[in-house]
């Protein structure tokens, strides 16, 4: 089993059981997070806040948020956020 981001070695990971598919680690970014790409959208179903329920997807993020996150809004916030992250919020979970 591949665990491309265990030692912070690398900060992306390309597969080669799925032509296409990139996972990355974004830990630069100011909200820290790891992106899925998928080569083509695909049916999926998801319990994200964001892009929830059975939706065509090519596009999935994990975003990491401390203790003090302020989660009032956070339907609002993921959108801001894919959309400030460059992601397409209609095809994007997260």
């Amino acid at each position: 089993m591949a665990l491309p981001f265990l030692n912070n070695e690398h900060d992306a990971y390309i597969s080669t059981m799925w032509p296409g598919l990139a996972i990355s680690w974004e830990s630069k970014s100011e909200y820290p997070h790891i992106s899925m790409t998928l080569p083509e959208r695909v049916v999926a179903l998801s319990s994200a806040i964001h892009g929830g329920g059975y939706a065509r997807l090519d596009r999935i993020v994990n975003r990491y948020v401390d203790r003090h996150y302020d989660c009032s809004e956070p339907l609002t916030d993921m959108h801001r956020f894919m959309e400030s992250h460059g992601y397409r919020p209609e095809s994007s979970a997260g």
